[in-house]
């Protein structure tokens, strides 16, 4: 599991959730609020090396993953692209020009 690449140290059980992730798909997280789960699935994305993830969740949910993203991975603001309060057609837009 140490092989993985961390921009913030992992506590253990977020590890152990990332290996686990990091070998079933489809796999889901079902822990309480909290325990790290975004943590777990930044450190997923990055370590897996996706190019595009859509993260669906509310408005305010979407301001969350943003400051997480900050906190845990090294990604540039460039590739995080928050479509929360946008109309329809300006949303579509912003993804036509990526």
């Amino acid at each position: 599991m140490s092989s993985y690449k961390y921009k913030t140290k992992p506590w253990e059980h977020q590890e152990k959730a990332l290996d686990y992730l990091y070998h079933h798909a489809p796999a889901a997280l079902y822990t309480d609020m909290g325990t790290g789960k975004t943590k777990v699935m930044i450190d997923l994305i990055i370590n897996k090396g996706f190019k595009t993830t859509l993260i669906v969740c509310t408005n305010k949910g979407c301001e969350v993953w943003v400051n997480q993203f900050r906190i845990h991975s090294n990604l540039d603001n460039k590739h995080i692209l928050n479509l929360a309060g946008l109309s329809t057609s300006s949303k579509v837009s912003l993804l036509r020009e990526r």
